[in-house]
Order: structure tokens, then sequence, then C-alpha cells
């Protein structure tokens, strides 16, 4: 069964769980011990990294074969300094993972105050 590593345990990729269980060995990203609680509630397997330390990524080169990232980027700035950070320390293994997606914030779009949003609402962050 191929590995899939998780960085970013919000609300999407906890929706998505059930179905990646079951498809994946799923690895969860986590920086504190709620959200490793609820990686295994999900049935991921916690691993201790934190996106904005460099030195904490270390340990992940080579153990996936497939990303998802769904954390957010820093809340200034224009680039994603997390996500550049995490690659580099994925390249560094035997083996590199094969698939990388994305999935980026639904912050674009503000406070909707639960209302749905689709692609063509207009946008408003709170932030870069």
């Amino acid at each position: 069964m191929r590995t899939l590593l998780i960085a970013g345990l919000g609300d999407i990729a906890m929706r998505a769980m059930p179905y990646l269980t079951t498809h994946w060995r799923v690895l969860a990203l986590c920086h504190h011990a709620a959200a490793a609680r609820r990686a295994r509630l999900g049935g991921a397997v916690p691993v201790s990294a934190n996106l904005d330390d460099a030195n904490s990524l270390r340990r992940l080169a080579g153990l996936a074969d497939d990303v998802l990232i769904t954390a957010p980027p820093p809340n200034h700035g224009v680039t994603d300094p997390r996500t550049r950070k995490l690659l580099y320390a994925l390249t560094k293994g035997l083996r590199i993972p094969q698939r990388v997606s994305y999935i980026s914030t639904s912050g674009v779009y503000g406070n909707a105050d639960g209302n749905w949003l689709d692609e063509t609402a207009q946008t408003n962050p709170g932030s870069d």
C-alpha cells in the first residue's frame, strides 16, 4: 500500500480521511498534541513536525509516495515558505513523492458567515 503524507489537518483533510485511509497508509504532520489525537481518530499515523521549522521536517525524507498539502500559507507575505520547506525536505530521501496535491485555502473569500461560495464569488482575503 502506498503512503500518503498529509500536511494540514483542517476541515477538508478530515472530511477526506475516511476515503484516504482506504487507499493509502496515511501519515499526518502534527505540530501539537490535539492534531495528533485528531490524526489518530481519523485513522492516520501522526508525525511530529512543524512546517515553520525546517529542522523538524528532515525526518520526512523518503517517507511518502504521495503528498496532500492543505496547510494554509502564513498570514503575511506573498510566498508560501511552509510548502517550500516541506518540498525541500521531501526531496532529500532515496525516494521522492510521485504525486503532490495542493488544496488552497478558501480564506481568499473572507468570512462568508456560513453562506455557500463557489469559484465565481468575489474574493476578500484577510491577509496577503
